[in-house]
């Protein structure tokens, strides 16, 4: 057992709790190497088992039987950071453990005198801080993890809400010289993030992310306050003005009331509309979207304007782009025009769903009538089913955050889709198993035992929010500009993704294949290179010769770049219309000229395709 980490014997398996470590038995580790994992994947699991180190407890998934156990593994710097999710029986579990305490990982650390007297301030409270994290398990392997811009994660146990106060604010009045984040644990295992704690407190939200085992939801403060005893006082620059915790200027601007209206009150807009939108849900008469500055319909056409990125994107392996028709020969860059045209306005009627609190089966309608539109316009081929499903779940899921005032984060986002729909995305999961496929992804998915995209929404999508936006995110703050980082995104949803559409087409050894090649460009550095942008062009010419597509990181891509821009950008999204609104009703699928300024899309559509429209395109960052 490594001496960095504390741990014991198992006992009390149900009380295992996330973050905390465990370590298998011979049994578990034969369990867990039985599986298909590409070669990487071997290496990792072989050097984990001969050093004896831990793995960490997830979130438990409610399809995983009870008698085992949701695990992780984040491989360090020389398996380009590489997640593993492991599931094994709890009888396997040896060893239980904690992360090392903020004085151990400190005394190697520049910024140790200060974590040492932060730790003396919190020492009369009777709480031990823990680092995981980066730092945490760089100090239990010895191996590297930290990266210039690693925070320092903090996770502090308390007994009750009072205590809690107390380990927020010494946590925001410290200064480390790293940005301290982490979580604080309340007795039943619930966590908050001490941040998110702080802005509750300063009256700055009215709602935070709060985690247990099982599942994320949003909680007030007065549920905070149930979680352990509370006192009758808050800091001083804590206190809650009650009356302040109401929603947003923001959401309430335009013709969308913040108040919720009954179903009942829902009417159609005109005759026509019942046929324009046979999901059944209609828009009230006096909150239907306009062409205006509004969130609501901001936030559609933001996912409309992601897709036209991810399509603009090049090099993209595989893929369809203005430069080719990658690995497709039944589809080009002008198919996929049609099919935004064909989709500009379901993305605002999905974020208006959400606003609505509508139940899952409006939502599915919906999708399954844009589907519908989709084909039409396209003559049958499917350019962007995967997008209608997730993308248009998370707009639904940023729908509700609008009409309940909360914080618009990522993991606000993922919280509100597992709260509102998560039982059903769940059920529909577990029904997708037990029946015949439908699609040439279930297919694959049943085939080859992968995850499938109803399995990834079924989880709030991790690989989104746990791969892709952190790729996307950490290149754009190395400065690589936006073409770059939406590649190195693409590429390490690649490695990580079970693609069904690479299965599809190339069975399981062509999406290993794809994975693998994709780790490589990441282990080479990635765009980080100088050379980065032939070797990436090399790659998709490689794809093509194999006849392989992975269009479900595509879709992937495109929601990281919703999200980046929408929910976590630092100037917020461009909530104008991406088209001229003089549109002739008769000529929906018809278009003009296209043309691209700082990543935003401006259309005029026209009677008819002009000649030479490909040509006419521009290539964008070319």
């Amino acid at each position: 057992m490594p001496e960095a980490w504390q741990g014991g014997p198992a006992h009390g398996m149900q009380d295992l709790r996330r973050n905390q470590l465990v370590c298998l038995n011979a049994q578990g580790w034969s369990q867990v190497q039985a599986y298909a994992w590409d070669a990487e994947a071997q290496a990792i699991l072989v050097y984990w088992q001969r050093n004896k180190l831990p793995l960490v407890v997830c979130r438990q998934r409610l399809d995983v039987a009870p008698d085992r156990l949701c695990l992780g593994l984040p491989a360090p710097r020389q398996w380009s950071r590489r997640r593993l999710a492991l599931t094994v029986g709890r009888d396997h579990v040896a060893v239980i453990g904690d992360f090392p305490t903020l004085r151990q990982v400190a005394q190697a650390m520049p910024w140790g005198s200060a974590a040492l007297a932060l730790e003396g301030k919190l020492t009369p409270l009777a709480v031990t801080p823990r680092v995981y994290g980066s730092h945490g398990w760089q100090f239990i392997t010895k191996k590297p993890y930290l990266h210039d811009a690693s925070d320092i994660d903090v996770s502090v146990n308390v007994p009750d809400f009072q205590t809690a106060c107390r380990v927020t604010a010494l946590l925001a009045a410290s200064e480390l010289g790293q940005r301290l984040d982490g979580e604080i644990v309340f007795p039943g295992g619930q966590a908050v993030a001490w941040r998110e704690l702080q802005r509750l407190l300063a009256g700055h939200t009215a709602q935070v992310l709060l985690k247990d085992r099982h599942n994320v939801r949003l909680a007030t403060l007065t549920e905070l306050q149930k979680l352990g005893k509370c006192a009758d006082w808050l800091l001083p620059s804590c206190r809650v003005d009650f009356s302040r915790l109401g929603r947003p200027k923001s959401a309430l601007q335009g013709p969308w009331r913040a108040e919720a209206r009954p179903t009942g009150a829902m009417v159609a807009r005109s005759p026509d509309d019942a046929q324009r939108n046979p999901g059944g849900l209609q828009m009230p008469a006096d909150q239907a979207p306009n062409h205006g500055s509004n969130a609501v319909y901001g936030l559609g056409l933001a996912a409309v304007r992601a897709l036209y990125a991810e399509v603009a994107l090049e090099p993209k392996p595989g893929l369809v782009s203005f430069r080719d028709c990658g690995s497709h020969s039944d589809m080009n860059a002008q198919t996929f025009m049609r099919s935004l045209f064909a989709l500009r306005g379901y993305f605002p009627r999905m974020v208006w769903a959400g606003h609505a609190g509508a139940p899952f089966a409006v939502l599915e309608s919906l999708g399954k009538n844009a589907e519908a539109r989709m084909l039409t316009a396209t003559r049958g081929i499917n350019t962007h089913r995967g997008a209608i499903f997730g993308l248009g779940l998370l707009c639904a899921s940023a729908g509700q955050l609008l009409a309940q005032g909360v914080l618009f984060t990522p993991q606000h986002v993922r919280a509100m889709l597992m709260a509102t729909w998560g039982d059903a995305l769940a059920q529909r999961a577990r029904a997708a198993r037990l029946t015949a496929p439908v699609s040439n992804g279930q297919m694959a998915a049943r085939r080859f035992g992968l995850r499938s995209a109803g399995d990834e929404a079924a989880q709030a999508f991790p690989v989104l929010f746990e791969v892709t936006l952190p790729a996307l995110q950490a290149a754009l703050q190395a400065g690589t500009g936006e073409r770059a980082a939406r590649v190195q995104a693409l590429f390490a949803t690649m490695a990580a993704l079970d693609d069904t559409n690479c299965a599809h087409r190339g069975g399981i050894d062509g999406l290993r294949w794809v994975q693998t090649s994709a780790r490589e460009f990441l282990n080479a550095g990635g765009v980080l290179q100088t050379s980065w942008l032939p070797q990436a062009r090399e790659i998709h010419n490689a794809f093509v010769a194999r006849n392989l597509s992975p269009g479900g990181s595509a879709d992937v891509l495109a929601s990281a770049c919703w999200v980046q821009s929408v929910l976590v950008g630092t100037g917020g999204a461009d909530f104008s219309p991406p088209w001229s609104t003089e549109v002739d009703p008769t000529r929906p699928w018809s278009v003009g000229r296209t043309c691209t300024r700082h990543g935003r899309l401006k259309l005029t559509l026209q009677s008819q395709i002009p000649a030479g429209f490909m040509q006419a395109l521009p290539e964008p960052d070319a």
